[in-house]
């Protein structure tokens, strides 16, 4: 599939949700950009890994009548031996096969937007960020491998009065966190672990630019909260938890986040012909997270499950 180059002019969406709870303060819009450094496998949005679109199939309404692979130019598409295949070296992500797939089986993930056509589609919200005090939140993937774009499209949300938040892994060069922290009212940074090895094994994320990142967060003075996806076996046991709240400390982090992990993006896998490594591990829940809650509190955070 053809890769999608970082502009300032464009960005690569996959997704953009509506009525948003959890991605920051009153009732928020969602834009969730393509492409992330990190390798995470509990992912629950693994179409975004890569910078590029992606096809998804769904095998349980595939008739496998091979109307995709005959509307297929490059021949990507083919049904062989009963199996619905593609070759991802062949696809050039036109979209031709989902849009003659008369049983909705196959889904193009990823669309090109402008500024402004980005723009103008999460202001169809904003009676409702004025409403709650909500506003547009930028996801992923990861927003910092686009970051310029990024940043364009939430200093334009903000000349319209828009709170700006981003959800990121900070896991980017410190160029692309700063600018786009300037144009920030709110950031929240999944800390994934804060033992440096453990975290470049696990999700080939580099520590030191993390912290680098967070610390010029607390010290610009943006509202910033810590956002802990707790991993069963990864880093979640009360010596984790010790960790983290020396690791936040000594950053300057004070709002913490609790996120159980859950199975809500296994299905994306199978559509995406992927392996999940998560497969057998059973959910948490908020009261699997009190304990957890209860010592960071006590060592003066300000802590929320989910958020």
């Amino acid at each position: 599939m053809n890769r999608f180059v970082p502009n300032p002019e464009t960005g690569l969406i996959f997704n953009i949700q509506r009525f948003c709870l959890h991605d920051g303060p009153g009732i928020r819009t969602a834009v969730f950009f393509s492409g992330c450094p990190l390798t995470c496998p509990w992912c629950c949005n693994p179409e975004s890994e890569k910078l590029r679109p992606v096809l998804l199939h769904d095998g349980k309404t595939c008739a496998l009548c091979g109307l995709c692979a005959r509307n297929c130019p490059s021949m990507a598409v083919s049904i062989s031996g009963g199996f619905w295949k593609m070759d991802p070296g062949r696809c050039t992500a036109c979209g031709r096969c989902a849009a003659a797939c008369p049983h909705d089986a196959l889904e193009l993930s990823g669309r090109v937007y402008t500024l402004e056509e980005a723009a103008n589609e999460v202001l169809k919200d904003q009676a409702f960020f004025e409403k709650s005090g909500g506003g547009v939140t930028l996801s992923g993937g990861e927003v910092l491998m686009q970051a310029e774009f990024a940043a364009k499209l939430a200093k334009r949300l903000k000349t319209s009065g828009v709170h700006t938040a981003c959800e990121t892994t900070a896991a980017l060069s410190g160029a692309a966190f700063e600018q786009l922290m300037a144009e920030m009212d709110y950031i929240m940074i999944d800390i994934k672990h804060y033992d440096a090895e453990k975290l470049w094994q696990t999700c080939h994320g580099d520590l030191n630019i993390i912290s680098g990142n967070i610390k010029a967060a607390v010290n610009y003075g943006i509202p910033l909260a810590g956002r802990i996806p707790v991993i069963p076996g990864f880093n979640s046991s009360m010596q984790d938890m010790e960790g983290f709240a020396l690791f936040g400390r000594e950053l300057g982090i004070r709002e913490i986040h609790l996120l159980p992990f859950h199975q809500m993006g296994e299905e994306k896998y199978e559509r995406l012909q992927k392996q999940y490594l998560m497969k057998d591990e059973p959910p948490l829940h908020k009261e699997d997270l009190m304990k957890y809650a209860g010592y960071l509190e006590s060592r003066g955070f300000q802590v929320e499950i989910g958020g």
